[in-house]
């Protein structure tokens, strides 16, 4: 099969020359796959869905995945979910540029275009950081100078890695399943949680709907021993108890309107005045 360029410098690859980023950070909920996969069945699909982008495999990366695919030719930086959808259509072939790239550039660009989006994964985003500073070495200083965050915000994101495999097996099946995304506050709670129990807290706050607040009560509740099903239980219960008996904010002061003002004189005398003309006010100034 051929690649056909266009005037734009975008190509039409066949899907069969491409294959998925070992490691992805985009996450997006069911409604958002929907109406992207609506988009795209229509006739004019494919020419009109934006072009995903694609790295170039080294001959020793091809070579590595023939067994697999003969014909691979490409890696995703950013469009999974769009190819994802195009193979369920049935595509021959789907519009992309192509860049020079290692797979770390890779990696990098995927997590800056998601973090741009707003479809970064908490989690993946946590086992990023983690490969960054343990892999290449990269203290949390320099991981966040990179991506503009404080070292603080970067230390607290890594924390979340520490979730076992299994938990985290588990959170990224079932929120892929079911379409929807972990807070990060939700991911620290479950990573607060003792090892053994964080696969059991993790069930709990997905299939329970859990906010933060309550995933904090039913992580307590579930150290404690308490079956999963009575802690969700037990946690919305507690958890609105507590936000009822919060103090209320303080009301914000009405904010009164600019007051404006101007300048009179007075046609007999010649004095002048400022007049306050939304308060109705006047002050004649001494001559």
């Amino acid at each position: 099969m051929s690649e056909k360029e266009t005037q734009e410098r975008i190509i039409q690859v066949p899907l069969q020359f491409i294959k998925r980023l070992p490691f992805n950070t985009t996450v997006i909920s069911e409604k958002e796959r929907r109406m992207l996969h609506e988009e795209m069945k229509r006739p004019d699909g494919p020419k009109k869905i934006d072009p995903i982008l694609l790295r170039r495999l080294t001959p020793e990366e091809i070579e590595q995945y023939k067994d697999k695919n003969p014909w691979v030719k490409y890696e995703i930086v950013d469009g999974h979910t769009r190819f994802e959808i195009a193979k369920q259509l049935n595509w021959p072939w789907i519009r992309a540029r192509i860049i020079d790239a290692t797979r770390e550039e890779a990696y990098e660009i995927n997590y800056r275009k998601n973090r741009e989006r707003g479809t970064v994964s908490q989690l993946a985003e946590a086992i990023y950081f983690k490969h960054l500073q343990q892999d290449l070495k990269m203290p949390p200083w320099k991981i966040g100078e990179k991506f503009g965050l404080g070292e603080i915000e970067v230390k607290k994101i890594h924390s979340r890695a520490v979730i076992p495999r299994d938990a985290r097996r588990y959170i990224t099946s079932k929120l892929s399943e079911v379409g929807k995304r972990l807070s990060g506050k939700q991911l620290e709670v479950i990573a607060s949680a003792p090892r053994e129990k964080q696969l059991e807290v993790a069930e709990a706050v997905i299939e329970g709907g859990l906010k933060a607040d309550e995933a904090k009560e039913a992580k307590e509740a579930i150290v404690k021993g308490l079956p999963k099903e009575e802690a969700v239980k037990l946690a919305k219960e507690t958890a609105k108890k507590k936000r009822a008996a919060a103090p209320k904010p303080a009301p914000k002061p009405e904010k009164k309107p600019e007051e404006e003002t101007g300048e009179i004189t007075c046609p007999k005398c010649g004095a002048k005045a400022k007049v306050y003309w939304h308060s109705k006010k006047v002050e004649w100034r001494e001559t």
